[in-house]
């Protein structure tokens, strides 16, 4: 099954990647994805600060890895758990907002239907994913 269902997620990806070199997608997902920080920038002003806060972090817990300091990796687990709860409380928020959530689904729906174009075997793709997913799923409970 995982073999199966690594061979669905490699052929979607290349579809996708194909779907999104048509017309003006990939402008579009930019476009959508700026708009979308922003908001969240709006939300919570505090998450460039934290942005940055991160990138600083990845090179302490490497540091703290190369010295096999567990206690300060530790701490940075716990401090970037937090932030990334930060980012998604903001993302969550903004994709609530109506004009946001509508934009999305009009890029989620164009997508789909790129893709279906360049592989009309989409839909039964994703369709056996998500069968393969829930399948695993079960028996990892």
């Amino acid at each position: 099954m995982m073999a199966e269902l690594q061979g669905i997620a490699t052929r979607l990806q290349a579809v996708h990647a194909r779907a999104m070199r048509t017309g003006d997608l990939a402008a579009t997902q930019t476009a959508l994805m700026r708009d979308i920080k922003a908001a969240m920038e709006r939300q919570d002003p505090q998450l460039p600060a934290l942005a940055t806060r991160v990138q600083a972090m990845e090179g302490e817990a490497r540091a703290a890895q190369a010295r096999n300091d567990a206690a300060r990796v530790q701490t940075l687990a716990r401090e970037f758990a937090t932030i990334r709860g930060r980012f998604m409380r903001a993302q969550q928020a903004v994709m609530q907002q109506p004009a946001i959530a509508a934009r999305a689904r009009a890029f989620d729906d164009r997508l789909h239907r790129q893709m279906v174009a360049a592989d009309p075997q989409t839909d039964q793709l994703l369709a056996r994913s998500r069968q393969l997913q829930a399948r695993l799923q079960r028996r990892v409970q």
